[in-house]
This record gives structure tokens, sequence and C-alpha cells, in this order.
């Protein structure tokens, strides 16, 4: 448990929380550690761990480049029952 942090009924921040980041431009496995990737390249595939002893892992995929990202899974599983998820380029303004 050195590494673990525990949270019952909820987080409440006064400063703030930091999660990591990891910009790419080209193929990626993501690894366990990761929680945001911000792919800034062209087409990529972003290729998700195994959900096997991590299941509930929460993970967010930007895509800030000019191409489509697709996301697959390893052994077999599945996002929502498919192998391989496209994401295209969305853009929201708000002023």
């Amino acid at each position: 448990m050195a590494n673990e942090f525990v949270v019952r009924k909820g987080i409440i921040s006064l400063g703030g929380i930091t999660f990591p980041v990891t910009g790419i431009n080209a193929n990626y496995n993501v690894g366990v550690n990761d929680y945001l990737i911000d792919v800034t390249g062209n087409t990529i595939t972003v290729t998700l761990p195994t959900a096997v002893l991590i299941g509930g892992k929460n993970y967010v995929i930007k895509n800030s480049g000019s191409g489509v990202v697709t996301v697959s899974t390893t052994s077999g599983q599945t996002i929502d029952g498919a192998s391989i998820k496209s994401l295209k380029i969305t853009i929201v303004l708000r002023l």
C-alpha cells in the first residue's frame, strides 16, 4: 500500500489535483500509470493495457492532432463490445 491512495466518501480538494499527462505523436502502448494521453500527431493507434487486475481504471485519450486516433485493446478484450474505437477531432469553444 506504499503507493496507494484510498478514498472513502469522495475527495475534497482545496488546492487542486494533478494527474499525469503523456503527449504522443506516434503509436503508443498505454501504461498502468498513465491517465491522460494527449495525441498531437496524425493517424495514430493507442493500445490499452490488459484490464486483468486493473478493472475499473479510467484513461482519458484526447485527440489534439489532425487525424483519427484508433484506440485498441489487448488479449481479445473489448471497449463497449468492440475491439477498437476511433476518435475524430472535436473542438469545443465556449465564449
